[in-house]
Parts: C-alpha cells; sequence; structure tokens
C-alpha cells in the first residue's frame, strides 16, 4: 500500500521514559512516541491479503518491506533558504489520477537495512486467529482467540430475526458464545471476531436470550441464511462446559435439504438446520 497514518494509538510501556500523553493522536499530524505503539483493527482496507485459497494451506513466510519508495525520510530532510522542506513529484499516482509528493533527504547509510521483516504464518484447512490457543493471557467475551465451533451451518431466513435462549449449568464456570456468518462457497464459519459478530454474549446461567439478525445476501454466491455458533470459556482456566441451547433442529448435509419449520418461542418461525458433517468441534 502507499497511503498511511501513524498514530500513537496505544501506550505499551510504563516508564518514567514514556509520556503519558501524546501530540500524535490524529493523521494531521503523525508520528509514534517513545513507548507507544500504532494499533488498528484487523479488516481495515489494504491492511489484508486473502489466503482463502486451499491451495494456501500450510504454513508460509509472511514478508513485509517498509518505505521502499523512500517517500519516507530516513536521514536528515532537506530544506529551502526558509527552513521548510522540499517535496518533488515521487513518480507514484494515487488511485484518482494525483502523483504523490517525495520529500527531499539525505538518507542515512543503510537507511533501508532494518526496513524488511517476516513471521511464520500456518493457514489452516479451518479456523482462524478466533480458533487459535490464546498466548497472552487474553480472557473474557471481547476476546479474539481460544474459541471453538459449537455448529458450523445453521440455516436461517436471510433479514429475519432469530431468537434463541442459551444455558450453562455450572454458574462458576461461565461461557462467552458468539454468532458468525457462514459461507455457503466454504461450507464453514467465517469465524468472527468480536467487532464483526452477529451476537455475543457471556453466559453465567439459564435461559440468556440471544437474538440477531440472519444474514442477508452478499451476492450471487453468498445469498446469506447460513450462521454459525462459537463458544468460549470466559476464563480459559475454568475450562468449557455444554451450552444448551432452545432451538429444535433436524440434520442436513447440503443447504438443499428439507426440514420441517421450528418455532424458536418469539413468535417467530424459522427452519433451522445443523450441518453435522461439517461441524467442527
Amino acid at each position: 500500500k502507499i497511503g498511511f497514518c501513524m498514530e500513537s494509538t496505544w501506550r505499551y510501556h510504563n516508564n518514567e521514559l514514556v509520556p503519558l500523553a501524546t501530540w500524535f493522536d490524529t493523521c494531521l499530524f503523525q508520528g509514534v512516541s517513545p513507548g507507544w505503539g500504532d494499533d488498528y483493527f484487523a479488516g481495515i482496507p489494504c491492511q489484508w491479503k486473502d489466503v482463502t485459497d486451499s491451495t494456501n494451506i500450510g504454513t508460509h513466510s509472511l514478508v513485509q518491506q517498509h518505505n521502499p519508495e523512500g517517500l519516507l525520510c530516513e536521514g536528515v530532510p532537506i530544506l529551502d533558504s526558509n527552513g521548510s522542506n522540499i517535496y518533488v513529484p515521487s513518480g507514484i499516482f494515487n488511485a484518482s489520477g494525483f502523483q504523490l509528493l517525495k520529500q527531499l533527504c539525505n538518507e542515512s547509510a543503510d537507511w533501508n537495512a532494518d526496513n524488511t521483516g517476516g513471521v511464520t504464518m500456518t493457514v489452516p484447512p479451518r479456523g482462524s486467529y478466533v480458533t487459535e490457543q490464546c498466548i497472552k493471557g487474553e480472557m473474557g467475551e471481547i476476546r479474539d482467540c481460544g474459541f471453538s465451533v459449537l455448529e458450523q451451518m445453521v440455516k436461517c431466513v436471510p433479514g429475519s430475526t432469530v431468537t434463541f435462549t442459551a444455558s450453562i449449568e455450572d454458574i462458576q464456570s461461565p461461557q462467552a458464545i458468539r454468532i458468525c456468518e457462514s459461507s455457503i462457497k466454504l461450507g464453514t464459519s467465517v469465524y468472527c471476531a468480536y467487532n464483526d459478530a452477529l451476537a455475543s454474549k457471556t453466559l453465567t446461567g439459564s435461559n440468556h436470550v440471544i437474538s440477531f439478525e440472519c444474514p442477508r445476501a452478499r451476492d450471487a454466491v453468498e445469498v446469506g441464511g447460513w450462521y454459525s455458533v462459537l463458544a468460549a470459556p470466559f476464563f480459559p482456566p475454568d475450562g468449557s462446559q455444554a451450552i444448551a441451547m432452545s432451538k429444535n433442529a433436524c440434520s442436513c448435509i447440503t443447504p438443499e435439504c428439507n426440514c420441517p419449520p421450528q418455532n424458536d418461542g418469539s413468535g417467530t418461525t424459522i427452519n433451522f438446520y445443523f450441518a453435522d458433517m461439517l461441524r467442527q468441534n
């Protein structure tokens, strides 16, 4: 990507050398203060790479190169007679056809020697970072790790309101439940992050009401009407326990099978389907 905005969004270190506040809190005045970092959610345009294709399953090296065109001055800026930065055409054009300007700079020796980095990552056949093990002590309903799939493909009427109740027996071990959209093409949950969930709830006893809108059509292939149920222990050391959901269902292998309509208790009649052969526990 070419565009960027560097802000100090999170104070990572707490010591006398790290300022409690930062000047760099908007894209209009960019920078990263000592001990601070710039965090943002996955899913922002140009911040992700699609590796859905099954040929990508396995272990790969994810390599990133920073500032390859030298648009950021990593050295001493060249100033004009008034002490202002000097900008020249870069030869790089944005999506609107405007040419970006490049700051004149006397780059430091080996200015780009540490601008390339990489990590080893594994693309699993199914799942995402949401279903991977938590490694930093994360807990609670809003964390995006440590979840497992209770129901992979559940059918509903696109655009309708789905309502059911969920219960656990042991109130000393609360559980987090998350409702995600499911993909018809992939035949799996999309393993959604908390911010993308259709619904989310912490279960601390019986008859917690879960209500959400059944996914609508996205295109001619993803026509909506499928969701999935994920769950995790609120406190990981407590471990998982069974979650009882108040919906009747029949088992189906494909979306084309027919099941009798079931009433979810809210006055709305909805068809529920469990794709047992796709279920991942």
